[in-house]
């Protein structure tokens, strides 16, 4: 089977976030409608459920696990540390709650601590696309 996969251009990025916003710039693209997620505003608590989708193969690859602390990687604010199994083609991935909201996008894991990946914050997305800072 063939997937055709639309043009697409940069409108945003960020590289202190190691982020970039697409836009599809294909008129044989068909709108996905109404997404049925929204970024959640609201900093998650460790303990909550969080579940990643990621093409870490050729296939999308599911994953579930909990948010292990407000904080990532040494101490950043910007990010959560989550218990959840992340390879190589996970990051820039979506980190999302149990209602389908966005926590997150993937960013890597620690190498040197088994479990311990990371997902910058969707309140730092949102406010770095917002304010274009």
């Amino acid at each position: 089977m063939s997937i055709s996969v639309p043009k697409m251009k940069t409108v945003y990025t960020d590289k202190t976030l190691d982020l970039a916003v697409l836009s599809v710039d294909d008129n044989n693209f068909k709108s996905f409608g109404e997404l049925p997620y929204s970024f959640k505003k609201s900093i998650a608590d460790p303990g909550e459920k969080v579940y990643t989708l990621g093409f870490p193969r050729e296939d999308l690859v599911y994953g579930e696990g909990s948010i292990s602390s407000y904080t990532g990687f040494e101490g950043d604010t910007a990010s959560y540390q989550v218990s959840i199994p992340v390879n190589p083609g996970n990051s820039g991935g979506p980190l999302f709650d149990g209602q389908g909201n966005l926590l997150g996008i993937i960013s890597g894991r620690n190498a040197s601590a088994e479990g311990a990946s990371f997902a910058i914050k969707s309140k730092w997305i949102s406010e770095s696309i917002v304010t274009g800072k």
